[in-house]
C-alpha cells in the first residue's frame, strides 16, 4: 500500500509505488487491481500520469485483455 497521504502524493512517488508493486507480481496485472486502493481524485490523476511515464520509459507495457501487450 502507498505510504503517503493520497492528497499530496506526487507522480514520482506513484512511479516508485508502481515499480514496487509490479516487481511483486508474477505476471500481468489488471489496471483495476493496481488502482483499487486509490480513492481520491488527486491520487488517481497522479497514478495515471505515473503509468504514462512508465510506458514512455518502456518500463511497462500496457494493453487490452486478449492482446499480446499487458500492463
Amino acid at each position: 500500500m502507498l505510504q503517503v497521504d493520497e492528497e499530496t502524493v506526487t507522480v514520482a512517488q506513484m512511479v516508485s509505488y508502481f515499480r514496487r508493486r509490479l516487481v511483486m507480481e508474477d505476471g500481468p496485472i489488471r489496471l483495476k487491481r493496481l488502482l483499487q486502493h486509490l480513492k481520491t481524485r488527486n491520487a488517481l490523476i497522479s497514478a495515471f500520469l505515473a503509468l504514462l511515464e512508465l510506458v514512455r520509459l518502456q518500463a511497462i507495457a500496457a494493453g487490452r485483455k486478449g492482446s499480446s501487450a499487458t500492463c
